[in-house]
């Protein structure tokens, strides 16, 4: 005599499957919730450095504040160029926070709790050409742009 599995028991083993693959699957939003918040300008005492070091364990938010100016390094690597280093410094506009995680990208929030939108950022590379003035490269990097989406 053969047993038929009943669609009921399916359905509960494909409840249970779903539950427990989805508890270590936490989104941006929820795995932030829970990450220490760490202020830019505090990153280099030595308990933010370890946080830093172990982000394999857990998530960190770095949390940019309006005002800050940021010193800012421009890395070229490159056996066809050579860059004269300018010291450069990033000010922040708007405060905003970066999610760092091992598990993905880091992510931006401007409030510290959305890190989940996905805004359109940019890269451009081009020239820059103008009578009567030397040629310049052009390069234009768009994080959360002003510029309207298309």
């Amino acid at each position: 005599m053969r047993t038929l599995v009943s669609p009921y028991h399916l359905f509960s083993f494909a409840g249970l499957w779903l539950a427990v693959m989805s508890t270590g699957c936490a989104g941006p939003n929820s795995v932030a919730a829970s990450a220490p918040r760490i202020p830019f300008e505090q990153l280099n005492q030595k308990h933010h450095a370890a946080q830093l070091m172990g982000l394999n364990e857990q998530p960190v938010v770095i949390h940019f504040k309006e005002g800050q100016e940021i010193p800012f390094n421009f890395v070229l690597d490159s056996r066809l160029l050579a860059l004269t280093p300018p010291e450069m410094k990033l000010r922040v506009k708007s405060a905003f926070f970066l999610l760092l995680r091992a598990d993905g990208p880091p992510l931006l929030s401007e409030d510290g709790i959305e890190f989940e939108e996905q805004p359109k950022n940019s890269f451009m590379l081009g020239f820059a050409v103008e009578r009567d003035k030397p040629a310049a490269l052009h390069l234009r990097l768009g994080v959360r742009s002003n510029q309207p989406e298309e």
